[in-house]
């Protein structure tokens, strides 16, 4: 869809601390752990960024995969994304939002082969009388909805199409958001050297002798998401950090 251009107001800075994964409890996740299963991962806590109210108007930056990153809504075809049935699913869910979610705005969003990157806005509504709603449940709607409809046409009702986690950037200044909605219109051309490629994933390891190649294996710890943009490409206070949201405690 056509991005709206207006929504730089509003745009609130993260808390400014150390970026990364972080628990509940406000513990630190060094960058690189967890590349490996937990000893006790069905104990692992909701991981976001501490202190941040995601029902704050703003726009935010979110990363969504399959589970164990299997191609579900089409194929690239000449550096552009066909989606299938299920694809064309995916995008009725995701413009069906603002119908469920008043306060959500659209900008750009890409379907990709085995996921989604996509722009949402949360606008004020100082006169709204229902809840307001806040990023993780918008991002929890879309997997429900796309899941629901998808496991109906193709009569595979509770089978599991997402990883749980996704991940999660908040939008602090209009160039950032421009650079994201760059990156986010070229994905299909990248898709030949995209981390999340099953093809390019698959060589690279067979090349390494990687023994945790397992894409259900890496993907369900939320390993292998393809790096966000340059941060070269926007100012130094807008850099493109991103963090897993654990969705375990709300599935």
């Amino acid at each position: 869809m056509t991005p709206k251009n207006p929504v730089g107001a509003g745009f609130k800075p993260a808390p400014t601390m150390n970026v990364g994964r972080h628990d509940d409890g406000g513990k630190r996740i060094p960058a690189g752990a967890g590349l490996k299963p937990a000893p006790a991962l069905h104990h692992r806590r909701s991981i976001r960024l501490r202190g941040y109210d995601y029902t704050l108007a703003g726009a935010y930056f979110v990363t969504i995969c399959t589970q164990a990153r299997v191609c579900l809504f089409g194929d690239i075809v000449v550096d552009k994304m066909r989606l299938n049935a299920a694809g064309q699913l995916l995008q009725a869910a995701w413009d069906a939002l603002p119908d469920h979610y008043p306060h959500v705005e659209l900008d750009e969003f890409v379907i990709m082969p085995n996921h989604v990157h996509g722009i949402i806005v949360l606008n004020s509504d100082p006169a709204a009388t229902t809840t307001r709603h806040g990023l993780p449940e918008i991002v929890r709607a879309l997997k429900t909805f796309s899941s629901r409809h998808i496991n109906e046409q193709n009569q595979t009702e509770g089978v599991q199409l997402w990883q749980r986690n996704y991940w999660e950037h908040v939008i602090r200044e209009e160039s950032e958001l421009n650079s994201i909605r760059e990156y986010i219109q070229n994905n299909p051309l990248q898709w030949e050297m995209d981390q999340l490629n099953p093809a390019k994933t698959s060589a690279e390891d067979a090349i390494r002798g990687n023994n945790d190649a397992n894409p259900a294996i890496r993907g369900n710890v939320g390993a292998g998401f393809k790096p966000a943009p340059n941060p070269g490409a926007v100012s130094e206070k807008g850099g493109f950090e991103t963090r897993p949201y654990d969705e375990r405690r709300e599935a």
